[in-house]
């Protein structure tokens, strides 16, 4: 979401993907868009530290950041 960021509900999960985040120099987040706008209980990264790549974007609020979408 864009308030809460990139979540997981896996803490082992989220510490592999917070660091895999930290070591690039672009980051990309590949999601259905059924997961946009849905929060799990751990966040690994804020939603500006990635570019995020779904196949259809709803909510106009999305398109004005940093998102591809691809149909």
């Amino acid at each position: 979401s864009l308030t809460q960021g990139y979540t997981t509900p896996d803490f082992e999960e989220a510490i592999i993907k917070e660091t895999a985040i930290s070591r690039c120099k672009k980051a990309y987040i590949l999601c259905d868009s059924s997961k946009i706008d849905k929060e799990s209980g751990v966040r690994f990264a804020p939603f500006e530290s990635a570019t995020l790549i779904t196949n259809e974007i709803t909510k106009k609020e999305y398109k004005k950041v940093n998102v591809i979408e691809v149909k």
